[in-house]
């Protein structure tokens, strides 16, 4: 009788799901798995315009919509680690992937359901073994900025970020039986510039659930905005920062709210020039979609206030040293000369380090007494050994005699600073040589005030203390074309260069970069491999930083380091020299 009244008890609730699920979803005789019954009602239709969208893959790699549009068609397609439809299409998505990866298509694989663990998922990845970039949508905003709604579902989008097909992959989980490849169709369709001939189809498979967000009313200053000021704004915009305004506290914020929206929407702010995915950069600073969204819609909703704890979100001061304690710290008394406010003069300085062996430098920091009148330091190492002559050679095979200024001596860059750019050490067991006595000079720009200045400037030095420290080298790209004339003959300079041994390269330093235009650097190994180095892309700000990789990349030796440029730009319209930095691997102990 009991199992008999739970059996009973079993088939009311099945009964119920099934009655709920009708208005939304039907279960086809042919595929036995949940159909869509309509496509009518979504939040975003077929043939509308994204707006672009950042993410990060699970290798911790960032992305951006508009990047990887330049290369080619990009398709979203939502998977599921427990969804057993989406999982029969492992084999198809890697196949269609090999075959139109060479004419563009790009595929991003996410996974968007709550219930989906990023461990659950990389679990699955260890068996599927797909070939390309694979999300974990958290929070489920890329799901919502597509308009995802099952598992597995395909969104392609052409490259002028329209979407132009969603729905499945196929019309059959079963390979054997399919008949239409409507994702296929839909990419075949777009890359030969053509309507596609099925726009959208009721996808089937899984339903995907998404974590529920906080209500708009519920966003406010102190628990949501305020971390993303602190972390990404803060260290330009405060009462001696760079920046033309602070934004230091809730007032500060709440008055320019509408500008902040209007800017971070529009991807200018955090200012950075380099585009991801050309180069796995340390010190990138970006606000992904979500922090993004969350801006625009406080700002919609009235920007709230909340409750603030006004000490811990303050903005870190320029007198913390942002690196830790250095370990050794140089004070030098500076005087700046009388100059009209309004006016920026040069001026040199120099640091006697008065080491009594050779030192290997790490990291430089700065600490100005007045902050306000310095607006850049540029530290140079003035040596005669840190140029590499045997390491290079030029695109025409000839061996230069030196590479990186005359034969006797040059400024060796070793750090540069300005409110706002963060300091970076060099990776471990790499060091800027600093010979025994030698000193470090100092380019300073300063501001007028209309008067002499006196300033007490704190040096922060960082040392490698490891025995086997390697030694860093620099080699110098540049278009030959410079203030406008050709210096083809200058032997500092070169348009492309083979490294004739192996080598790591750590950072990438752009000297000098039109804003108007954008440049690419690949790497080309002997055996014709590309390794996309950096992109700069054209930026209304003059932001240049020296870019460091989050692990040194190694190049083999007959590695040719290229350009091109964007555009069509010619030389004499995009003069540029940027820095390598880098270490030979036959120095360099990697654990």
């Amino acid at each position: 009788m009991l199992f008999r009244t739970l059996l009973s008890i079993f088939f009311l609730l099945i009964l119920s799901i099934s009655v709920f699920a009708q208005d939304q979803y039907t279960i086809p005789k042919k595929h036995r798995v949940i159909q869509e019954s309509s496509t009518d009602s979504r939040d975003v239709q077929v043939d509308t315009k994204l707006a672009n969208v950042d993410f990060t893959a699970l290798t911790e790699k960032t992305y951006r919509l508009d990047d990887l549009l330049k290369l080619g068609p990009v398709a979203f397609i939502f998977l599921s680690a427990e969804c057993p439809v989406a999982q029969r299409y492992a084999m198809r998505l890697k196949r269609m992937y090999a075959e139109y990866q060479e004419k563009g298509l790009t595929i991003v694989g996410v996974y968007a359901n709550e219930n989906d663990s990023v461990q659950d998922v990389k679990a699955y990845l260890a068996k599927a073994e797909y070939t390309f970039p694979i999300v974990k949508d958290t929070d489920g905003s890329l799901a919502r900025h597509l308009g995802a709604t099952m598992t597995p579902q395909a969104h392609l989008i052409d490259t002028s970020g329209t979407l132009r097909y969603r729905g499945p992959i196929d019309d059959n989980r079963y390979i054997t039986r399919v008949k239409h490849e409507y994702l296929k169709d839909a990419l075949r369709a777009v890359l030969e510039g053509k309507p596609v001939p099925v726009k959208e189809a009721p996808a089937f498979g899984c339903t995907i659930h998404l974590p529920d967000l906080p209500t708009l009313t519920q966003i406010n200053y102190g628990e949501h905005i305020a971390p993303i000021i602190q972390k990404n704004c803060q260290s330009c915009h405060h009462e001696v920062g760079i920046a033309s305004f602070p934004l230091e506290d809730y007032q500060d914020v709440k008055a320019y709210a509408d500008k902040i929206r209007e800017q971070t929407q529009a991807r200018l702010m955090p200012p950075l020039r380099i585009v991801s995915g050309h180069g796995d950069f340390k010190n990138e600073r970006r606000l992904t979609e979500s922090e993004i969204e969350l801006i625009a819609n406080w700002v919609r909703t009235g920007a709230a206030s909340g409750s603030i704890d006004s000490d811990s979100l303050k903005g870190q001061s320029p007198k913390i040293w942002t690196l830790g304690k250095p370990d050794v710290i140089v004070n030098t008394n500076i005087v700046y000369k009388s100059l009209p406010k309004g006016k920026q003069a040069t001026i040199k300085a120099h640091i006697d380090t008065a080491f009594t062996k050779d030192m290997y430098i790490r990291g430089i920091d700065f600490q100005p007494e007045n902050s306000k009148t310095v607006c850049r330091i540029i530290a140079s190492i003035r040596s005669e050994s840190n140029s590499d002559t045997t390491l290079l050679k030029d695109n025409n095979g000839t061996s230069r005699k030196t590479i990186n200024g005359s034969k006797n001596n040059f400024e060796f860059r070793i750090g540069n600073w300005t409110i706002g750019i963060q300091p970076t050490v060099l990776p471990d067991r790499i060091g800027y040589l600093l010979p025994k006595g030698a000193k470090i000079t100092l380019n300073i720009l300063y501001q007028g005030t209309n008067r002499e200045q006196h300033d007490t400037l704190k040096t922060g030095l960082y040392l490698s203390d490891s025995p086997d420290t390697s030694r860093t080298y620099k080699t110098t790209l540049s278009n030959n074309v410079i203030d406008g004339k050709d210096n083809s003959e200058n032997q500092n300079v070169g348009v492309s260069y083979h490294f004739k041994q192996d080598s790591y390269v750590f950072a990438v330093e752009p000297q000098m970069l039109t804003e108007e235009h954008e440049i690419k650097i690949v790497a080309i190994t002997p055996t014709d491999e590309q390794i996309k180095m950096i992109w700069f892309k054209e930026s209304l700000f003059d932001w240049l930083d020296v870019y460091h990789y989050q692990e040194p990349i190694f190049l083999p030796a007959g590695t040719q380091l290229v350009f091109e440029y964007g555009d069509g730009a010619k030389a004499e319209q995009n003069p540029f020299v940027l820095n390598f930095y880098f270490t030979k691997a036959s120095e360099y102990v990697v654990e």
